[in-house]
């Protein structure tokens, strides 16, 4: 699904013409590059860029699941970020019946990336390469996970407080 951005204000949607209701999206991470202020805010990053936009986004298209490739460059930061990041359990807000979630929400290395690229006849930079191009066409390909996942859930309850404390200043 390229870098799995909708985003009009750029003429960019990369889930245009495609349903992916139901089935696994493989992404890349960050968004397309430029250099220019008015293509994605040119060398800033965007929330388009974030992963948390990326699984948003494929949970708004149906999709399943949702896995980013990483690569350093279009991170710009290391492998060993994420697996810090993510080696450990992760809290969510509980969603609301019938929201739309992912049933998997994942990250992989390059090199787990190139297993499937390669059964696509292309490696993950000539995949990126592409996915950088307007008008990118996605491909499909079928892989299967080695085994079954199942994920601990561990559910917490917990209240937010809010307080207020009055002042003495009569303009606040």
């Amino acid at each position: 699904m390229g870098h799995g951005i909708v985003a009009p204000e750029y003429h960019w949607d990369d889930y245009s013409g495609v349903d992916v209701r139901g089935k696994v999206v493989v992404l890349f991470t960050n968004e397309p590059p430029s250099d220019d202020p008015k293509f994605f805010t040119g060398r800033a990053l965007t929330y388009y860029g974030r992963w948390t936009y990326k699984y948003e986004e494929a949970a708004r298209h149906g999709a399943v699941a949702a896995i980013i490739i990483h690569t350093t460059p279009t991170a710009s930061y290391g492998w060993d970020v994420v697996r810090s990041s993510w080696g450990r359990e992760d809290q969510q807000v509980k969603l609301a019946p019938g929201a739309q979630q992912l049933a998997l929400a994942a990250w992989v290395t390059k090199d787990a990336g190139e297993k499937l690229a390669a059964s696509l006849g292309h490696g993950v930079d000539e995949l990126l390469k592409m996915a950088n191009t307007r008008g990118f066409r996605r491909c499909r390909c079928r892989f299967a996970f080695p085994e079954r996942l199942r994920p601990r859930l561990r559910e917490i309850h917990t209240r937010n407080v809010v307080a207020k404390i009055e002042g003495n200043d009569p303009q606040f």
